[in-house]
């Protein structure tokens, strides 16, 4: 993986996690919040990537490139 890549997808993991942490600070089970949101963040950039090769597998990038499909 690329480390440009990662670092990206790593802004939007870490924006998601401080939103859930934001949005739990308060709570009673707030640790076990912040420990998920917080290993969900560093393997978010691993999950997309795993997403995308597998859509892109079974299709090619010009299919998500071009217009909507008409019949």
């Amino acid at each position: 993986m690329e480390k440009n890549y990662y670092l990206k997808n790593l802004i939007i993991g870490l924006v998601l996690f401080s939103i859930g942490t934001f949005e739990f600070k308060s709570d009673a089970n707030a640790v076990m919040f912040f420990l998920i949101y917080g290993i969900n963040a560093f393997l978010f950039p691993f999950a997309k990537r795993l997403v995308e090769d597998l859509v892109f597998r079974y299709t090619s990038k010009y299919f998500w490139r071009s217009g909507p499909l008409r019949t």
